[in-house]
């Protein structure tokens, strides 16, 4: 999914100025930066430094490694399928976070994107910023967490 939203936002008009991207020894990030133009960072620790918001497109058996190697992260996106806002917030306590399901029609910026409502702690510039971020890969439809 994080190849598909990245191929979105390399598309689109007022997409990312700059995209970073991380993985666990597999190479898939250096390839995908080479793709769309971005950078690939070989530790995980770096993304805070270099990115205003990040995007959480792992399995969800790897979210509380990823958590351990990100310190003081800027707002996130989670895309973990399956993993509920309360989870996330216990691992990435006083971050900023919105929850989207995006599908792969986000490759060509007519995807769907569900999202979580954001909760308070969302609210104002930055989730403004985060929304209009994913709605140039699609519709976006404000969903409650159950659904």
């Amino acid at each position: 999914m994080a190849a598909a939203m990245a191929r979105g936002w390399a598309g689109a008009r007022g997409g990312p100025e700059s995209m970073t991207f991380a993985d666990a020894g597999s190479g898939r990030a250096a390839e995908l930066a080479r793709e769309v133009g971005g950078e690939a960072v070989a530790n995980l620790g770096e993304l805070p430094d270099r990115s205003d918001t990040i995007v959480l497109a792992v399995k969800r058996a790897a979210l509380d490694e990823i958590a351990a190697g990100l310190s003081n992260p800027p707002p996130l996106i989670s895309v973990l399928a399956g993993v509920p806002v309360d989870r996330i917030r216990e691992r990435f306590p006083g971050v900023p976070l919105l929850r989207v399901m995006p599908n792969l029609a986000v490759e060509v910026r007519k995807g769907t994107l569900c999202y979580v409502r954001p909760a308070d702690d969302l609210r104002g510039e930055t989730r403004d910023r985060l929304l209009e971020l994913l709605g140039l890969l699609g519709t976006m439809v404000a969903v409650a967490e159950k659904e």
